[in-house]
């Protein structure tokens, strides 16, 4: 979803020294499930680990020609972002089965990013409930979103979220896809992400 950007600076610090740029694009994209986005996701993790993903299965958004694939996690949308929390919980400690419920020790780390963008300490959402790809997701009106974007931009230069994202933007959608080419227009000055039903944050910087 559109928050995917906002969700890794849950990790930002604990990542950032353990992934390559790829990996790093990766965790904040909803990708086509092209063969270089299975092999950015799939690297984060060891095989080992492969078995922990929870992502549900998928085939990648966009077939060319007769190729029909059997649906698999790594094909999914998000499988960068499971495999880079997956990661990232493993260096912090946290326990990684449940990893996808709102009970997992990084959901309450997540919602005080929330509150942080929004500068409100005490900021609750009204529901909690469980994203297309199994995470907890949220309720945020469209004023928050914009005003979480809005930091994107200005706190960019506290991690690499933003840096990594712009560095490799097929990684972030893929061919066709609107964020992906916005990242591309825009030179490292705007932020892309697509969200589900239409929606796509923009993030921009005003010099």
């Amino acid at each position: 979803s559109m928050m995917k950007p906002i969700l890794m600076k849950t990790f930002a610090k604990e990542l950032g020294e353990v992934l390559s740029d790829e990996q790093k694009a990766i965790a904040c994209s909803s990708h086509n499930g092209d063969t270089e986005h299975v092999a950015a996701a799939q690297s984060i993790l060891t095989e080992s680990e492969w078995g922990l993903m929870q992502c549900p299965l998928d085939v990648p958004l966009i077939q060319f020609g007769r190729q029909v694939r059997r649906p698999r996690r790594w094909f999914h949308t998000c499988s960068g972002e499971h495999a880079a929390i997956l990661k990232a919980l493993r260096i912090m400690g946290i326990s990684r089965a449940g990893y996808t419920l709102p009970q997992s020790d990084w959901f309450p780390k997540f919602l005080d990013v929330l509150r942080n963008f929004l500068e409100e300490p005490n900021w609750e959402p009204k529901r909690v409930s469980k994203d297309g790809c199994g995470l907890p997701t949220v309720s945020n009106t469209v004023n928050e979103l914009a005003i979480m974007f809005a930091g994107l931009a200005r706190d960019k230069d506290d991690d690499w979220i933003w840096d990594s994202m712009c560095k490799y933007p097929d990684l972030i959608g893929g061919f066709n896809r609107l964020d992906s080419t916005a990242i591309k227009a825009g030179n490292g000055q705007v932020l892309a992400k697509e969200g589900a039903d239409g929606l796509l944050g923009l993030s921009i910087i005003h010099e």
